[in-house]
């Protein structure tokens, strides 16, 4: 089943060097959350010209959020959640790094 977009904005998490955000999966009643923490290093090779830094993480986050859950999607529907990760918020946890783009 794939992930669908819940439009709330990510956030910085700095204890996992990532930008954190929900997606919820398809067809899943009661609505079943997913948290998906993107790398900063995978942010920054998306888009070397920006800084390496917290802001410019979260700016090319916003730029390419479309892609980040296109791809949070896929790799959800090919392997899931692997608990090995640990929860994010309270939720399982996809965790995408550069090689997943």
């Amino acid at each position: 089943m794939p992930l669908i977009t819940t439009g709330e904005p990510g956030t910085a998490n700095g204890d996992r060097k990532a930008i954190g955000f929900r997606m919820t999966i398809e067809g899943k009643a009661p609505v079943e959350s997913v948290g998906v923490l993107v790398s900063y290093e995978a942010l920054w090779e998306m888009e070397p010209s920006k800084p390496r830094d917290v802001i410019g993480a979260a700016e090319i986050f916003d730029a390419k959020r479309k892609r980040i859950e296109s791809v949070a999607s896929a790799r959800y529907g090919e392997d899931g959640i692997n608990p090995a990760d640990g929860p994010f918020e309270g939720m399982p946890v996809l965790i995408l790094w550069s090689v997943d783009f």
